[in-house]
């Protein structure tokens, strides 16, 4: 579907025809589906009773090879797709006379990252291109003549680029919605943003070599999406346009150390960033060696849904007002310093899965978790595992918690349970291995199918 709109203007009035008439179905992942047979015949119609050089659309690499070779590219062709495992040769003049081509997917099957990349660049690619996808581009730079304007979606994952395009000029991409440059692990930088206003999705996961994102993209004001995990290099975080961001995903970004205006060590996050995260539903802030805290106003985040600090070694508490996010349904804090949970956690009734466990025994703070107070509603998984509780650190009311289902305390210090364990109806599964000191067990609820103890 994003490819069809990225080349037509409201495109669903025709697939709807098509729909009708049985000859396609829309999934529910929003793809076009069609019939082998119907696919076989849309491919004869494309080459009935034409040379190759006049065929509209290219889906077999050897075709393709043979218009590079004799140079048979012409106006007609308006789709190139397909994959490829052998190195490719492109002509020059031949993709010149491609000016009507606006979809270009070039993917090598099996995968292969380009180990050495090729000095310059390709020699020319069509200007009128609006999907533009090529896995494992070889050359450390886009040509120097490219200039896309029509390009909505852009995605060079695995390649071998220092950076997209020279700056001489700005470039103006007014269509263009998402940007995919994943595992671009030479990529030094990021474009001047300023000529994109539209774009919405902007995905830089594992771009090893990236240190700072160009600060223009807080000119971004339709931004949705931010991916800057793994990215392991990266030093200075750009200001974000806040007004429609959903998705921010800062995890394993190690060497992070400026965040938007302010120079911090990471060891805090600027107080003025969430004041206006009305759309944000998912925070990744994972594995940030050096966080400490994070700021109260990160609950003013009411939309957020998933929250994730784990592996933040550092990270101390949470904010007290933390029960204020009232649409949050995962919060995964495990392995972090954190001991005494605010007692407003209990506040979040639409939270399913809260994590504070540890991958093994450490010597930490013993761990207390609030008394329940019959809040926590909807929550079914409860992570407690090497929180080095003791008696008293599990409150005497957590029979009030009616819909959880998995309990893991493994690995814990108590020598007795509360209770009101008895009283956790919808409990399934309960994990007490490696709790050396447990010599008493209460009365166990009758839905619990398994246990583990040692």
């Amino acid at each position: 579907m994003q490819v069809l709109e990225s080349c037509y203007s409201r495109p669903e009035f025709g697939l709807r025809v098509l729909v009708n008439k049985s000859l396609v179905s829309i999934s529910e992942y929003d793809k076009i589906e069609m019939h082998d047979l119907i696919q076989d015949m849309g491919k004869c119609i494309v080459q009935k009773g034409k040379h190759l050089g006049e065929h509209s659309r290219l889906w077999n690499v050897e075709d393709f090879k043979e218009e590079m070779d004799n140079n048979m590219g012409t106006k007609a062709v308006e789709a190139i797709w397909f994959t490829y495992s052998k190195k490719l040769c492109f002509s020059k003049d031949a993709m010149k006379n491609m000016q009507r081509l606006r979809i270009l997917r070039i993917q090598n099957y099996p995968f292969t990252f380009p180990s050495d990349s090729e000095d310059g660049s390709i020699e020319y690619l069509p200007n009128n291109l609006c999907w533009f996808v090529w896995h494992s581009y070889p050359w450390k730079l886009l040509p120097e003549n490219f200039n896309p304007r029509r390009l909505v979606h852009l995605d060079l994952q695995w390649n071998s680029l220092h950076y997209l395009w020279k700056e001489t000029e700005l470039q103006q991409f007014l269509s263009l919605r998402r940007i995919d440059l994943r595992h671009s692990n030479r990529l030094k930088r990021t474009p001047d943003f300023k000529g994109m206003p539209n774009l919405e999705y902007l995905d830089l996961e594992d771009c090893t070599s990236l240190e700072e994102v160009h600060p223009s993209l807080k000119d971004c004001k339709k931004l949705m999406k931010l991916n800057l995990s793994y990215c392991t290099k990266l030093e200075r975080f750009p200001y974000v346009n806040v007004e429609s961001l959903e998705s921010l995903n800062l995890k394993y970004c190690s060497s992070l150390q400026k965040f938007p205006e302010l120079i911090l060590g990471i060891r805090e996050l600027p107080l003025s960033f969430f004041d206006h995260q009305l759309h944000l539903t998912e925070l990744n802030l994972s594995e940030m060696d050096n966080l400490v805290s994070l700021p109260s106003s990160i609950c003013k985040s009411k939309g957020l849904v998933k929250l994730s600090v784990k592996r933040c070694s550092k990270l101390e508490s949470l904010p007290e007002e933390i029960g204020d996010l009232e649409n949050l349904e995962k919060l995964d804090a495990r392995d972090t310093l954190i001991s005494r949970p605010p007692s407003s956690i209990i506040r979040l009734n639409k939270l399913k899965s809260l994590t504070f466990g540890k991958q093994k025994p450490e010597d930490t703070v013993n761990f207390v978790f609030p008394q329940v107070n019959e809040g926590l509603l909807s929550l079914e998984i409860l992570n407690l595992n090497y929180c080095n509780i003791i008696d008293g650190g599990l409150p005497e009311d957590i029979g009030s918690l009616s819909s959880l289902k998995e309990l893991n305390l493994k690995g814990n210090n108590f020598d007795h349970l509360p209770r009101s364990i008895s009283q956790l109806g919808a409990l399934e599964y309960l994990d007490l291995s490696d709790c050396k000191k447990l010599t008493q067990l209460p009365e166990f609820p009758q839905k619990l199918h398994e246990i583990y103890a040692d």
